[in-house]
């Protein structure tokens, strides 16, 4: 399984952001984040804020999904 990381995440944004014709401050201002913020996460910085990360990700329509282990209980 491949663990994502904040650099392949800061790229999709940057992907996203620039398919959609927005500029890092449009980006920013929508979101009620600031600018830096966005120049971090597209950058990959690990320690920006999940919550935040999660808002933007949605303001530009990129989806996540999380699948959970299979553990199997039997003996």
């Amino acid at each position: 399984m491949h663990r994502i990381t904040p650099e392949e995440i800061g790229q999709a944004v940057k992907k996203a952001r620039k398919t959609l014709g927005l500029r890092q401050r449009d980006l920013a201002f929508s979101c009620g984040t600031g600018i830096r913020f966005i120049v971090d996460l597209e950058k990959g910085k690990q320690t920006c804020q999940l919550g935040k990360v999660l808002q933007i990700l949605g303001m530009l329509g990129i989806t996540v999904n999380l699948e959970l282990p299979v553990i199997s209980h039997e003996q």
